[in-house]
């Protein structure tokens, strides 16, 4: 069984998508399934090529309703379909190294109460930080490098183990529609409201390259950042008051 699952949401970017796809499966020495969403558009060769990828990975396509369905209603689906131990977010815009989802997964593993974590690309604003890691492998615990933002919250690019989303009970994304693009920061800081660390690995980086599709990646808007921000502090008083602080 495929120990990890990786959900793409797609939109008509037939060649970007490819490239995608085949450099996801070239530096990726982990067995992983592949949920493909295809925000269909009647492109039948581009269909062709996700259901061999999906196949090949023995993982899920699905078509979708352009105008009828949310990516956050679409990340809902991943969460309920998905029986691998680790899943991920990404975006079709972001190229990993090899050897990327085995550092993940044992990032993930060595630091005490991981949440989400990602992988840093060139220009991102992240700080040098450490973190303690104990693993059987080890005879001690030792610091290792790791990288954190100024929110210590994820967007586009979202690691996490299936085991810490049940228990501490993380729930499904915000249906609202107001946050447009900032779906995985709000549910990737519920992790870290519920006591665990997001962060970024320290051993390994990807690139990051500019799409222009508004279904994909929509525009931030300062209404989202409004809305991501009154999620938050309403997520952090409800922990507040379940913790007796």
């Amino acid at each position: 069984m495929n120990s990890v699952a990786i959900c793409i949401i797609t939109h008509d970017n037939s060649i970007e998508t490819a490239f995608f796809i085949d450099r996801l499966i070239e530096v990726t020495n982990q067995d992983f399934s592949l949920y493909v969403y295809d925000r269909y558009t009647g492109n039948q060769d581009m269909k062709k090529m996700l259901m061999t990828a999906t196949n090949q990975t023995k993982g899920r396509y699905e078509q979708i309703d352009v105008n009828k369905t949310t990516n956050a209603q679409i990340y809902n689906s991943m969460l309920t379909k998905m029986y691998e131990d680790y899943g991920v977010f990404m975006s079709i815009n972001f190229l990993v190294n090899e050897g990327w989802l085995t550092d993940l997964i044992y990032y993930n593993k060595s630091i005490k109460n991981s949440g989400c974590s990602s992988i840093s690309s060139c220009f991102q604003n992240v700080t040098l930080s450490s973190a303690l890691f104990d693993d059987e492998t080890l005879l001690e615990p030792i610091t290792k490098t790791i990288w954190v933002n100024d929110t210590n919250t994820l967007n586009e690019f979202v690691f996490f183990s299936k085991r810490a989303y049940e228990e501490k009970s993380i729930g499904f994304f915000d249906l609202s529609n107001k946050l447009k693009g900032l779906e995985l920061s709000e549910w990737s800081f519920r992790f870290l409201a519920n006591g665990l660390f997001n962060y970024y690995i320290g051993q390994n980086s990807g690139i990051k390259y500019k799409i222009e599709d508004e279904i994909l990646f929509p525009s931030i808007k300062n209404v989202g950042k409004k809305e991501l921000l009154k999620l938050i502090n309403k997520t952090a008083s409800v922990n507040n008051q379940i913790n007796g602080l």
